[in-house]
């Protein structure tokens, strides 16, 4: 089965090449900010809006106007229109389903992350990418990885860290894994994540390990003066400014490299996963004063050792590489207690403290590891969920204890 599989390659352009690269992510923004403002104008006069092709047709006039976008490649410039009417649906698409954050689209911002599209004639040859405008071709640094499959577009990119990258999308047949007759489930944590098996996976937490350090380049970046637009910002601002950019792509590099192994690992060894439907956003919302049980710089230090677990990462990369590899990827309800339920006897312990590691059920006298009891709850409500049975008792004479003591026959083995 075909799916869109993408390579990122770091590039290595030379002068004349960044200078020709700068002058893309320029005019693309130029002209998404152009019709940006056109539309917002438009709507407050008419109460109307534009689509792609009403915009689309003014770009030869524009053209004739400002004769310095036909220096770059007209696919680009036009995919960024393309871009515009992209934004403005999915705004619409959110309103419609009633979310809170709508996300009217924005300006864009010369000092932020610059990219551009190239929707066809990409050509990988030799370590190079050539596109339109790049006939001799951009060196990329060699991966031992090969580009397989055909190629649909490619998207170059330059982060704050002035490093520049391309990312390759081809459409790639991926053939499914075997079938096999295992399960698992993750409780996870912001240390580590624990299987179902007893396997604990601790997190790099980078950003915790680096922390001292972010905290030095970002005074030394405070220190110095931000630039105006008649006076660019100095040599010393742009060269902390870029310190402390690859501080971050480091930490970056480092908690998606050991999420992009840990998935792998765990799509390639079993058919079923199981995990929470865990709300991050949720998590990560301040608690209003009259209810916070802490204080506030705790809670943020809680709310970052949440961000640097990167569990909705994880669990975009289960679903993907699910859907590739011919996985089944179960997330049971946020409110099921996991780590209240002995998943011996299913006796509910309600008054488990939050801070309590280990604990002893008061039915079958089973002592309990909080999270690998956890982990081994989810596998068997996700498993009930993935056939249907969550409702149904293991036996007919047999119903579940989810508080209060069992005994004699009513007790679950």
């Amino acid at each position: 089965m075909n799916h869109i599989y993408t390579y990122k390659f770091r590039l290595k352009p030379t002068e004349d090449q960044k200078i020709l690269l700068a002058k893309h992510f320029g005019c693309c923004r130029y002209v998404y900010n152009y019709f940006l403002d056109k539309r917002i104008k438009k709507y407050k006069k008419t109460k109307k809006g534009s689509t792609y092709c009403k915009d689309s047709e003014q770009l030869p006039a524009l053209k004739k106007k400002l004769p310095w976008l036909k220096e770059v490649s007209a696919q680009s410039v036009q995919h960024a229109v393309r871009n515009l009417d992209t934004a403005y649906k999915n705004f619409f698409k959110r309103i419609a389903q009633g979310s809170t954050k709508k996300g009217f689209p924005k300006f864009k911002s010369k000092n932020k992350k610059d990219s551009f599209r190239i929707p066809q004639h990409v050509i990988v040859k030799d370590n190079k990418v050539i596109i339109r405008k790049f006939l001799e071709g951009i060196e990329y640094i060699p991966d031992p990885r090969n580009v397989e499959g055909t190629i649909k577009f490619a998207t170059i990119t330059k982060n704050k860290a002035e490093q520049y990258f391309v990312s390759i999308s081809t459409s790639i047949d991926i053939q499914p894994l075997p079938e096999m007759d295992t399960a698992i489930g993750l409780d996870m944590n912001k240390k580590d994540i624990v299987d179902s098996n007893g396997n604990h996976y601790i997190n790099p937490c980078p950003a915790k390990k680096h922390k001292k350090q972010m905290r030095i380049l970002q005074k030394a970046l405070d220190r110095t003066k931000k630039g105006t637009k008649n006076k660019p910002e100095s040599n010393g601002r742009k060269e902390a400014r870029i310190k402390l950019a690859k501080l971050h792509l480091h930490i970056h590099n480092v908690r998606e490299d050991y999420l992009h192994k840990l998935s792998k690992k765990l799509v390639d060894e079993n058919q079923v996963i199981c995990i929470e439907d865990l709300s991050v956003k949720s998590m990560l919302k301040n608690v209003p004063i009259e209810k916070r049980k802490q204080y506030r710089s705790e809670e943020k230090r809680h709310h970052q050792e949440i961000s640097d677990a990167g569990w909705r990462s994880l669990r975009t990369k289960l679903e993907y590489k699910s859907e590739w590899y011919g996985r089944n990827l179960v997330a049971i309800d946020r409110y099921y207690p996991s780590s209240q339920i002995c998943s011996h006897c299913r006796w509910q312990y309600k008054d488990l403290p939050n801070n309590c590691k280990e604990w002893c059920c008061w039915n079958c006298f089973e002592w309990n590891n909080r999270d690998e009891n956890a982990a081994k709850n989810i596998v068997n409500e996700g498993l009930d969920v993935f056939l249907g049975t969550e409702n149904q008792a293991a036996c007919p004479d047999v119903r579940p204890a989810f508080s209060g003591l069992l005994i004699g026959a009513e007790t679950h083995l």
